[in-house]
């Protein structure tokens, strides 16, 4: 049970995994997205120690020879008091009621088809280590019923996987557009800043224009009259023009600030919007790819 166990933790990471390096080259071999096989059951052998018994042979396409060892490892863990060994794998303690009341020891080996990208699965019905179970018929229907569940779980790891790239670029999608849509207020901000700069630089170009004329002015009635007063008018009117000009020349600079941050979060915007668009087609890739598996998962009979 402990060695049964085993085996069940560690399918599924496996199994996903290989899966999603099947997915990862889907854009050149696969996953066939539409079933087009036929479930047969063969015959064959499995040999243990130096024995050779009788075996019924049946295909789990698309997969290795592990990943077909494991899915059955999944499929018979209920039925079985463990499961234990390698070449073959052995399964002890199996009920199966179409093959009677009595438990079973199943043997079984896996080999790849790597042509084909299909696994070969051999499994001997024994009665126990060294018996073979009398077989009436009934071995190949439960081994063909057992290819049927095991194709379609190795198409259901297809689906997870889609699913899993699906949920994660829904996510990475959300993330971009989040991240446009700051883009886009901090634009928006930057545009407020510079229109009140560009309002406030007019308005001292006119009050420096209007001081300029004054102080003009100024100096002429100052050099006529040699007044203090007319000095000290004089004197104001330049202080206020310096601190004007100072302040229109600070304006200037944030202004050349402003532009470049409004520029860098155009191309922000751009860029998410770039990947967004993406996202949104492999989005819809990954839908209609998962749309796809299913149906194909349901055509498996």
């Amino acid at each position: 049970m402990i060695m049964l166990l085993r085996h069940s933790l560690l399918l599924v990471p496996v199994l996903l995994f290989s899966v999603l390096g099947c997915l990862a080259q889907s854009s050149k071999n696969g996953p066939k997205l539409t079933w087009t096989r036929s479930i047969e059951v063969g015959k064959g052998e499995v040999v243990s120690g130096e024995r050779k018994f009788p075996a019924h042979v049946i295909t789990v396409f698309e997969a290795d020879g592990p990943v077909a060892i494991e899915l059955w490892e999944k499929d018979l863990g209920p039925l079985a008091k463990e499961i234990t060994g390698k070449r073959p794998y052995r399964a002890v303690g199996v009920r199966l009621p179409a093959l009677g009341e009595a438990p079973l020891t199943i043997l079984a080996t896996a080999t790849s088809d790597k042509k084909n990208g299909n696994a070969m699965l051999s499994l001997a019905y024994l009665q126990n280590d060294s018996t073979v179970h009398a077989d009436n018929g009934a071995q190949e229907k439960v081994s063909r019923d057992l290819a049927i569940r095991l194709n379609q779980a190795l198409v259901q790891t297809q689906i997870d996987a889609a699913q899993k790239e699906l949920a994660e670029t829904m996510e990475d999608l959300t993330d971009e557009q989040e991240d446009h849509a700051r883009s886009q207020e901090r634009m928006s901000d930057a545009n407020t800043d510079l229109e009140k700069n560009a309002n406030r630089q007019s308005k001292l170009q006119r009050d420096i224009a209007n001081l300029q004329g004054e102080i003009s002015g100024l100096e002429r009635r100052f050099a006529m009259s040699n007044d203090p007063k007319d000095l000290k008018k004089l004197t104001s009117a330049r202080k206020k023009l310096a601190k004007e000009e100072k302040e229109l020349s600070g304006l200037m600079a944030d202004e050349s600030k402003a532009k470049g941050k409004a520029n860098k979060y155009q191309e922000d915007m751009t860029s998410h919007s770039e990947v967004s668009d993406e996202h949104s087609k492999s989005k819809e890739e990954l839908e209609a790819m998962i749309a796809e598996l299913k149906r194909k998962k349901d055509a498996i009979r």
